[in-house]
């Protein structure tokens, strides 16, 4: 007695039986990577691929690093975030491949931040405008911490940084400080309510050129 399988039926078959000559490899990284200059700050855990092979990284089709499988073919390590899209970017999603050069490979999204702090470049000092920090520790309150002459002259809360990277913005004075002069500040942010010069930081010069409100 024959017995006929539906169309369906055989398609599944079909697909299970290709199955094995697929590449098993895999990749994971971390929700968001903080790129920090010459450190090695993206971890990347893999599996599947060819044993004891080295296995090359790509971002976006750039090739910018690589790992060393073990003999169960197995990768784990840090290597340096991959080059930003341009100097403007400040958060970038990469599809990250790996490839041992033997048919296995594997990819993920990549998502890199860098720690900085954003707001135009020039402005009158009443203009509301947005500022933007980035890689900062997610769940922390950042502080902006203006300074002049060894002094701060006001302390202003930017927002709770958001996770996975690190982000918070807020619409603020250009310059925040209802009493100023011209000149050069010093803007610090900082995960500190009180200014304190040893701790992680990151500083922009502001110059205030006039007094125009």
């Amino acid at each position: 007695m024959h017995r006929f399988l539906p169309l369906s039926a055989l398609a599944v078959l079909t697909s299970l039986a290709a199955a094995p000559g697929a590449s098993a490899a895999s990749l994971a990284v971390p929700p968001c990577s903080v790129s920090l200059p010459g450190q090695q700050t993206v971890n990347v855990q893999g599996n599947g691929f060819a044993p004891n092979s080295f296995v090359r990284l790509a971002a976006d089709g750039q090739s910018f690093g690589g790992l060393q499988a073990d003999a169960a073919g197995n990768v784990a390590g840090a290597v340096a975030a991959p080059p930003f899209a341009s100097l403007d970017r400040n958060l970038q999603t990469f599809a990250l491949t790996g490839d041992d050069g033997a048919g296995n490979t594997a990819t993920a999204d990549l998502r890199v931040t860098r720690v900085t702090a954003t707001l135009p470049d020039r402005a009158r000092p009443a203009r509301r405008v947005r500022y933007r920090v980035f890689g900062f520790a997610p769940g922390r309150r950042v502080y902006l911490h203006v300074r002049r002459g060894g002094r701060t002259r006001g302390t202003f809360r930017v927002g709770t940084a958001a996770a996975p990277c690190g982000t918070a913005s807020r619409r603020m004075r250009f310059m925040p400080v209802r009493r100023f002069s011209t000149g050069t500040y010093e803007y610090w942010f900082q995960l500190t309510r009180k200014f304190d010069r040893t701790q992680p930081s990151v500083r922009l010069r502001i110059a205030i050129t006039r007094r125009l409100r």
